[in-house]
């Protein structure tokens, strides 16, 4: 039997963190196919959050969204 690799696709889950001291963190919740809730506990678990009182507050979106970094990098040539 063949192994199935999960691969990156636009219907993943993106999971931002906020939390108090201003910082932040996204991850990226694969298959997008789980329900928001499961990716949100996922990703809790990926980043080993033991207490909650951290965090200010959590978005969900898509990974199709287009959302702007507030940095960059510009490649020449």
């Amino acid at each position: 039997m063949k192994a199935r690799v999960i691969e990156p696709n636009l219907s993943d889950w993106r999971v931002t963190f906020f939390f108090v001291d201003g910082s932040s963190k996204i991850i990226r919740v694969s298959p997008g196919k789980i329900s928001q809730e499961k990716a949100v506990a996922t990703a809790k678990r990926s980043i080993n959050l033991m207490d909650e009182c951290v965090l200010d507050r959590i978005e969900t979106t898509r990974a199709d969204v287009k959302a702007s970094a507030p940095f960059g990098i510009i490649k020449k040539g």
